[in-house]
């Protein structure tokens, strides 16, 4: 393995592993509103991310649909967990619609990989690239970075 050249499937895997679960814990921050969309942020962009490489075949099956099943059960406690008396009056309905979108386009993704649709696969990729936007925004109305 000179000059870190083993491209074995495990690598692979252990260095998606890294890179996905980095944003999580970053954006692991209490229970504060800011904190919560930032989390649901991520997951938007670890959902476009595997919905990408699976559709290039870049990760396996069983993993992406493993790392999904994940998020979906971490945005479901995100949307449990928002208050709409935490959140300023005009961000109140659009907050839980973005997580609850989220949500969907998880569960839709997860479908798509287990069909093997790489036509779907792209649509969620772009459906969970435009609600990281969305949260993006939100999460700065809401007045975080």
């Amino acid at each position: 393995m000179p000059n870190g050249g083993d491209r074995s499937p495990r690598t692979k895997r252990r260095r998606w592993v890294g890179w996905i679960a980095l944003p999580l814990l970053i954006a692991c921050g209490g229970n504060d509103p800011a904190a919560q969309i930032q989390r649901a942020g991520s997951w938007a962009a670890t959902t476009r991310e595997l919905a990408i490489e699976r559709q290039v075949r870049g990760i396996g099956r069983a993993y992406t649909s493993d790392m999904l099943d994940a998020g979906q059960r971490e945005v479901q406690k995100i949307a449990r967990s928002l208050k709409p008396s935490d959140l300023p009056e005009t961000l109140q309905a659009r907050v839980p619609a973005a997580v609850g979108r989220l949500d969907s386009v998880i569960a839709s993704t997860r479908s798509a990989v287990r069909r093997g649709d790489a036509v779907a696969l792209g649509a969620a990729a772009a459906d969970a690239n435009a609600l990281g936007d969305t949260l993006r925004a939100l999460r700065a109305a809401l007045g975080g970075k």
